[in-house]
């Protein structure tokens, strides 16, 4: 694995750590900015339900989902371009708002900056390089733990149960207020061997 769920933790020996590994934020998908929701209330205790997000497919190499929120709706398709070649748009239905996709790597894993937008990415002797489109706003690679632009959690995964480590992570973060673009493309190019 390159790209991960973040995990459990421990359900009550850390409720700060829980609630980061369960929140949107933690998560490799869009996370619009000042909006989570529903609300975690417990281990196991949501403020609501949302809508199950429907997945779709064209029947031509592409899925997708909606997630809808009070505030907005997003979206992430993801095609299939080639055999070693994924594209992931994702999308947000209000523009003006601003919304943040982490990609959270797996510990062990070595990351390294090609260029501005195109990163390598190394675990256990398998490739994988991201490109990343001119539409986002800010490109965001994080290495090490001691970054001071952390918020507390950021970048901490439980690979088990009552295990953490902390592992490198990319945040890509869309423009504020903005009327421009309305997709935000990364592409993923695995290695074939």
């Amino acid at each position: 694995a390159m790209i991960v769920d973040p995990g459990t933790g421990a359900y009550y020996a850390n409720s700060g750590l829980r609630t980061w590994l369960a929140s949107r934020r933690a998560h490799n998908g869009p996370c619009v900015e000042d909006e989570e929701w529903p609300r975690r209330l417990g281990p196991f205790l949501w403020s609501e339900n949302h809508p199950k997000p429907a997945l779709k497919a064209d029947g031509a190499g592409a899925m997708w989902a909606d997630f809808t929120t009070p505030q907005c709706s997003v979206r992430r398709q993801i095609r299939l371009i080639s055999d070693t070649a994924i594209d992931v748009e994702d999308s947000i239905s209000d523009t003006r708002r601003a919304f943040t996709v982490v990609w959270q790597f797996a510990p062990e894993t070595i990351c390294e900056r090609l260029s501005p937008r195109r990163f390598r990415v190394l675990r256990h002797g398998k490739t994988l390089e991201l490109g990343i489109g001119e539409e986002w706003d800010r490109v965001e690679l994080v290495v090490t733990a001691h970054s001071t632009r952390l918020a507390d959690f950021e970048g901490t995964v439980s690979p088990s149960f009552r295990v953490t480590r902390w592992a490198p992570f990319l945040r890509l973060v869309t423009p504020r207020g903005s009327s421009g673009p309305c997709v935000f493309r990364t592409t993923f190019l695995g290695s074939s061997d």
